[in-house]
């Protein structure tokens, strides 16, 4: 980002800091720190499904604003910081540490029905608590995209959760990036209890993959999935949980089909914890997710890989993690583990892959820290939705 646009944020800050109350001011600042080793460097499938290598890199993240706090129960926030990210083993100079700029407003009001959450700029993705994981987004896509540029709106009751977002990942390109598509996702995910272990939830990811100076066509890539969560209270174990439900997907080509690619599948999550100790297992039966992997767009699957399998049929995938991790109390956690991967085993003259793919072994360090900062809470009389905005 240019020095002007620095300036710039800047003097937004310094503006906000004079206008408001001095009263009603106070400052508030974040230091995330986060560490992650993925070693995939497994290659049964020749590349064609899992990918093999080794993702290394670390991240500090540090954050200072401003909360105005015209009563107890809502907080505004406006915040400028920096991600400093280094791709370790890279001789990058500080050019290639400095990473993007995040600049967001953020406003948290404690209301009589729930909890309301509104961030808009470029902020952390870790605002948002949406499940986005397996089909929509990778983890190290995750950690390498940790920001959204766009509108977080969140909303917590006693029995439900939901969500919506815009992320804008990519302007048309200009004559400087020709080749730069443009890219924007509609991220969804919201889990309402219904009966005692029992919830509805829903994730979805609505991408719309663009054109760029060079490339014409428009490809859509909305994906979708409605599932069953159960989580019992079991004697000695932190947690017991199974989500089921079907994967659904809209794909289309523009330019090459002229009706859509509707590719779907089952899929079945188990996580079993206890004193830290986790095994977090994923299956997988359905059709090819990743249809047009062909065309070689890397930006258009996030998603983990093991979606994706160049043949007509249904098959089968499995992923097991086996990890254990430690807590820094409320600011963060050191998790190490392994990852077994299973799938539907592929005997073709060119094409040749065994039930059992390979393992990856991963070491993450998340830590975070904050300003004491108290959530907004209910007066005694607490405001509706509409009397917080004066409707």
């Amino acid at each position: 980002m240019s020095s002007v646009m620095n300036r710039s944020l800047i003097a937004v800050v310094a503006a906000l800091a004079i206008c408001l109350p001095v009263r009603a001011q106070k400052l508030d600042w974040k230091l995330g720190f986060d560490y992650l080793f993925d070693n995939s460097e497994f290659d049964s499938s020749k590349g064609i499904i899992d990918p093999s290598g080794t993702f290394h890199a670390v991240r500090l993240s540090p954050e200072a604003g401003l909360i105005f706090a015209p009563g107890e129960d809502v907080h505004h926030r406006v915040m400028l910081g920096v991600n400093l990210f280094k791709d370790l083993g890279t001789q990058a100079g500080p050019g290639g540490v400095l990473g993007e700029v995040t600049c967001y407003y953020r406003m948290d009001a404690a209301l009589s029905s729930g909890e309301l959450c509104f961030a808009a700029g470029c902020f952390p993705r870790a605002i948002s608590e949406g499940a986005y994981h397996g089909a929509f987004f990778d983890e190290t896509y995750l950690f390498e995209d940790n920001n959204l540029d766009g509108f977080l709106l969140k909303y917590r009751t006693e029995s439900l959760y939901a969500e919506l977002a815009l992320d804008w990942m990519g302007k048309h390109g200009d004559d400087a990036e020709p080749a730069r598509r443009e890219r924007f996702s509609i991220l969804s995910s919201g889990l309402w209890n219904f009966c005692g272990p029992l919830s509805l939830g829903w994730t979805g990811n609505f991408y719309h993959f663009a054109c760029s100076q060079y490339e014409k066509n428009v490809i859509d890539n909305h994906t979708l999935y409605p599932y069953l969560h159960y989580s019992p209270k079991v004697y000695g174990l932190d947690e017991l949980s199974v989500d089921f439900g079907p994967v659904l997907s809209y794909q289309r080509d523009r330019s090459l089909d002229e009706r859509p690619v509707l590719p779907w599948g089952l899929e079945c999550n188990q996580k079993i914890e206890r004193k830290g100790w986790l095994i977090d297992n994923r299956i997988w039966w359905g059709y090819d997710m990743q249809p047009y992997r062909f065309l070689g767009e890397s930006l258009l699957y996030p998603g983990e890989p093991v979606y994706h399998l160049p043949v007509s049929k249904p098959f089968w995938a499995d992923c097991m993690l086996l990890a254990y991790r430690h807590p820094f109390g409320s600011s963060g956690f050191i998790e190490a583990g392994v990852v077994l991967h299973f799938g539907q085993k592929v005997s073709e003259p060119e094409l040749s892959i065994p039930v059992f793919r390979g393992w990856q072994q991963v070491l993450a360090i998340n830590f975070n820290l904050e300003k004491g900062y108290r959530k907004p809470r209910r007066k005694a009389a607490p405001r509706t939705l509409g009397e917080l905005f004066g409707i």
